[in-house]
């Protein structure tokens, strides 16, 4: 089969591979991949900024989509001809996760998806409806679970307001799961453009940060001075500041990505 390997860190270091065609095991599940989306996360991983130790070559991407082709011994989760995509922690099935089960991530410390097949335990796969294609399938296990995370730990709901910090696929997503929950949605940007997208997607409001630095002041006022409920903050050390100036009394600050 042909895959894409990472053969050592910083750019232009993905070679095309020719690799033997991998055969499912006990409760593993051949998955035959249509689509593979990108992360900043497996960026990250390419530079070597993720885990400098990690041993190389390996396939990268977290997240994809495909079809079950093969099942090993002991299959009895999903069948062939099932649409799945694998999930972003492939040992971590439920609770809160140990460090060993989150130690162990899809295109990092095992196999990632940007390859024609792909190897996955049957626990690690989630099937999606007919109504997503591949494509649309391949960017949630991250960026969309990510999201969805974050604004379920929030606790948002209809007549909230969550503010998204940029226009990535975590951003994206919070401000069309916000708006299915009846959440209102404020986005940052550094592009009036963006914003424009943003809004298409159902953002109520945007502020480019770089025409206003303070943005922070200028979601309270958006806001009448009460603070969002929640903020997607993406930023880290640099726009924390101003997303706890941001929050209400009692919000949620959901801090993911690069800290």
């Amino acid at each position: 089969m042909k895959a894409i390997q990472l053969t050592k860190f910083g750019p232009d270091n993905t070679v095309l591979s020719e690799l033997d065609q991998p055969e499912p095991g006990p409760s593993q599940v051949l998955v035959k991949l249509h689509a593979a989306s990108i992360n900043y996360r497996d960026f990250m991983i390419a530079q070597g900024f993720y885990r400098p130790d990690l041993p190389l070559p390996i396939i990268p991407l977290s997240d994809g989509a495909g079809e079950v082709v093969a099942l090993g011994d002991g299959v009895d989760r999903v069948k062939v001809g099932d649409r799945v995509t694998p999930t972003f922690f492939p040992k971590w099935i439920s609770g809160d996760g140990s460090r060993a089960e989150k130690g162990v991530s899809t295109g990092c410390e095992m196999p990632g998806t940007l390859a024609e097949y792909g190897i996955f335990d049957q626990d690690a796969l989630c099937t999606f409806p007919d109504f997503l294609s591949f494509e649309e399938a391949a960017c949630f296990p991250c960026a969309g679970l990510t999201a969805w995370a974050a604004l379920a730990v929030s606790n948002i709901k209809a007549g909230d307001t969550i503010l998204a910090m940029g226009t990535g696929g975590v951003a994206l997503f919070a401000i069309q799961f916000a708006k299915a929950l009846g959440a209102n949605a404020i986005v940052i940007s550094s592009s009036d453009d963006k914003i424009a997208q943003a809004k298409d997607l159902g953002a109520s409001h945007g502020v480019n940060y770089k025409t206003t630095p303070e943005w922070a002041d200028a979601i309270l006022e958006l806001t009448d001075g009460r603070g969002v409920d929640s903020v997607m903050e993406l930023g880290g050390a640099g726009t924390l500041p101003q997303s706890l100036k941001a929050i209400r009394i009692g919000g949620h600050v959901p801090m993911m990505g690069n800290l």
